[in-house]
């Protein structure tokens, strides 16, 4: 790659300079160095050489941020509307037609250069080889973005100091943020030399006084009662949530991060090492649909199981149940001749069920409202499970930073690859994830799972010992609930109260056609260990905290 720069960067500078117009001087007063023309004009030119390239890597190009000129960010993002509506049929003829649709684009297009830059990319791509070389390209974008982000975050001299050091040729965007996070804890080792040491007699009535205008109570969780019990969702906490295989853990979670993004308008993260970045939109989806908190802000009232949204089932109405197209059940499908062959293009289903059902047309509206006032509201990162205590704390501070969020949910909570299966490791992974909530004042909600034997326990008697690989991590963490459900044929053994206040009156017996969690707190450093009892459908993926459990005695 070095090599490669070298040869061709008198090149770009020469082409530059004949095409001034077309590349601007960097924004914000950036030095030049902050960027390379090479890289980014040999990227967008191996796109269009392989246009496939495009669908690969448009999930983690952001344009604003990869390139740094208007120029290059305008043929990015025509080259990705022109395969959007060709199907990936990418050609000058193509192009010049997509730029020709619109009068202002076309006019951009031809002040730019037009057909010329691209085909001067394209054969730049050609001679560097970067159809098959295009990881390198990739990260070496990566890497000037990253440079630029800490430069316009305020690490202005670090940046411009990084881009001059010998090894930045073969940095990547990873070892970028070690220099810099090595470089300001170098500086606070310096300054301070020694532990901080802080009388806290000091300004005391001061302290209790800016509590009337910042109360410590956080966010309101989904749940009125843990709200009460663990004072609301405050940063600098790192809580983790725990249940048997497969009983629900990763949608728990995201039903309460829905309820902090959509309800109260935080940015989420979710870092996920078991379910797939669809299967938790699907969820997500079908949490915002059902839940009666979510309903309130989109006005639309409707229940809908997930299972049907994802194989696109929905209900006639009833005045249309006698026409063709619809099922025995009264969903709609789309029309077919005898041998079973569509003979409805998917477009007119689309029509003709938007206006025969109002189940579709509700279901379309929120997500209306999802794409229209909660993007960039909730973040989801795939892991695997081939990492490191080093790579999730990088991960957490890289969204930190980019994205400024402030409440991550990490499901499930494992120990790092390289230890796994040792007890102390989970323990030590805790330690990490406590440390990060509190000096970076976020907070960190993670799943875990409980051992097999906690199937043979009572669901009130559930405690850390339970945990699978290491009950030891409840010593650092600031609160932990464990979940079990209630077998139906246990139903008589259980009764409820609706709040912290009742006592032993007025008990409520459990609905037999209902599903019933119980919610032990094994650990609450904000209060009361109470017990909770969730009424649940996992299906529409509703979660409802309906009181305190008690437990008849016999």
């Amino acid at each position: 790659m070095e090599e490669i720069i070298n040869i061709q960067e008198q090149k770009i500078k020469e082409f530059i300079s004949e095409c001034d117009k077309n590349v601007e001087k960097m924004e914000n007063g950036m030095p030049e160095t902050m960027r390379s023309m090479f890289t980014e004009l040999t990227f967008l030119g191996a796109l269009f050489l392989n246009p496939i390239l495009v669908k690969r890597y448009s999930p983690s190009i952001n344009p604003l941020f990869d390139f740094s000129s208007d120029t290059t960010r305008f043929f990015y993002n025509s080259l990705l509307e022109t395969g959007r509506k060709t199907d990936w049929i990418i050609n000058i003829s193509t192009i010049n037609s997509y730029m020709a649709d619109n009068l202002e684009r076309a006019k951009l297009y031809q002040g730019y250069g037009g057909s010329k830059w691209i085909e001067y990319i394209m054969q730049m791509a050609q001679v560097s080889n970067a159809v098959d070389n295009i990881t390198v390209y990739y990260n070496e974008l990566k890497k000037y973005t990253i440079t630029r982000a800490y430069w316009l975050k305020g690490f202005r001299e670090i940046a411009e100091h990084i881009v001059t050091l010998k090894s930045f040729k073969t940095m990547n965007a990873k070892d970028i943020t070690e220099y810099v996070v090595r470089f300001v804890n170098s500086v606070y080792m310096n300054v301070t030399k020694d532990e901080i040491c802080v009388d806290v007699t000091q300004n005391c009535t001061s302290y209790i006084q800016s509590k009337l205008e910042t109360p410590q109570m956080g966010i309101p969780f989904a749940f009125p009662l843990m709200t009460q019990l663990f004072q609301g969702i405050r940063l600098g906490q790192f809580m983790c949530f725990g249940m048997l295989s497969n009983a629900g853990k990763t949608r728990f979670l995201i039903r309460e991060a829905t309820n902090l993004a959509f309800v109260h308008n935080q940015k989420i993260c979710i870092i996920s090492n078991e379910m797939s970045t669809e299967e938790i939109k699907s969820c997500l989806i079908t949490s915002a649909i059902n839940n009666t908190d979510i309903q309130k802000i989109h006005k639309i009232e409707i229940n809908k199981n997930e299972s049907e949204l994802q194989n696109g089932l929905y209900k006639v109405d009833e005045e249309y149940q006698e026409q063709d197209g619809v099922r025995k059940d009264g969903f709609a499908k789309r029309l077919t001749n005898d041998n079973g062959e569509f003979i409805e293009s998917i477009e007119d289903y689309k029509t003709r069920l938007y206006e025969t059902s109002t189940e579709y047309r509700n279901v379309i509206k929120v997500m209306e409202w999802i794409d229209k006032e909660m993007s960039e509201k909730i973040f989801v990162i795939e892991t695997g499970i081939d990492y490191t205590d080093n790579d999730l704390q990088q991960l957490i501070d890289n969204m930190i930073f980019s994205k400024d969020i402030k409440y991550f949910f990490y499901d499930t909570f494992k120990s790092d690859i390289k230890e796994i299966g040792e007890w102390s490791a989970m323990k030590k992974t805790a330690t990490i994830l406590s440390n990060i909530a509190k000096k970076r004042e976020i907070f960190i909600g993670a799943t875990i799972q409980l051992t097999d034997d906690a199937n043979k326990i009572n669901p009130l008697e559930l405690s850390s010992s339970n945990i699978a690989n290491s009950k030891q991590i409840k010593h650092v963490l600031d609160s932990l609930c464990l979940f079990k459900e209630i077998t139906q044929d246990k139903f008589d053994n259980y009764r409820y109260v609706e709040n912290l206040k009742s006592g032993t009156k007025n008990q409520f017996f459990l609905n037999n056609n209902s599903r019933y969690y119980a919610c032990v707190i094994d650990k609450n450093r904000a209060g009361e260990k109470r017990n909770l009892l969730f009424e649940l459908d996992l299906n529409k993926n509703i979660w409802e905290e309906v009181g305190i459990p008690l437990e008849r005695k016999k």
